[in-house]
């Protein structure tokens, strides 16, 4: 799919991307879509070493939601909890845990004068772990990305995909494929957890 749309793009007159830059694009696309979503998967393993309840709880709605076939994208609305899992495994350990802007306009942070043309980074992973945000921050929690508890985020408070209009543009194919994966990975192994320490010490 992604090969024969790189070819209309280059074959369509109007295009305002030489092949070059398509090609680019395209592998900054695959490199962004493999990268964090095995990223995202290890660590929901790991998670789930530590909460085999939970685990068991996602092989009950994937039993419930879509049984012995195979499963679609369409799928993802049953998955509401294992969606959850992966939401919350994203907060603890964002894949791209921190990301750059350029101000635009003069502003100030803390104190600190901001300039047109500074670079600002941003980091994902202190918001998310951020006391004022997000209550018992370092306990894995599923629940808190339910349906019901949705709108009791502060906006921009929760950033694995950034925000804004320079947001990733695969985050809602990054929630279906570990969604998705998740539960049939789960389906066909238990994980289990051999290190002497907790991950990441």
């Amino acid at each position: 799919t992604l090969l024969s749309m790189m070819r209309a793009a280059v074959a369509d007159e109007n295009s305002p991307f030489t092949e070059a830059q398509i090609v680019d694009e395209l592998k900054q696309y695959l490199w962004a879509g493999t990268e964090t979503t095995a990223l995202t998967l290890s660590w929901a393993f790991y998670l789930l070493t530590q909460h085999p309840d939970v685990a068991d709880r996602i092989r009950r709605e994937a039993d419930e939601t879509y049984g012995d076939r195979v499963p679609t994208w369409e799928d993802i609305h049953g998955l509401t909890y294992t969606r959850a899992v992966i939401q919350e495994t994203m907060r603890l350990y964002p894949p791209i845990w921190s990301f750059m802007r350029q101000a635009t306009a003069e502003d100030e942070i803390g104190g600190h004068k901001v300039k047109p043309g500074d670079k600002m980074v941003m980091c994902a992973y202190i918001v998310h772990h951020h006391p004022k945000y997000w209550t018992d921050p370092e306990n894995f929690d599923p629940d808190r990305f339910l349906p019901e508890n949705a709108t009791k985020r502060a906006k921009y408070s929760y950033l694995p995909f950034g925000a804004g209009k320079r947001s990733c543009i695969g985050g809602a194919l990054s929630l279906v494929e570990n969604t998705l994966a998740l539960t049939q990975l789960l389906r066909r192994f238990r994980p289990e957890y051999v290190g002497d320490k907790p991950a990441g010490i």
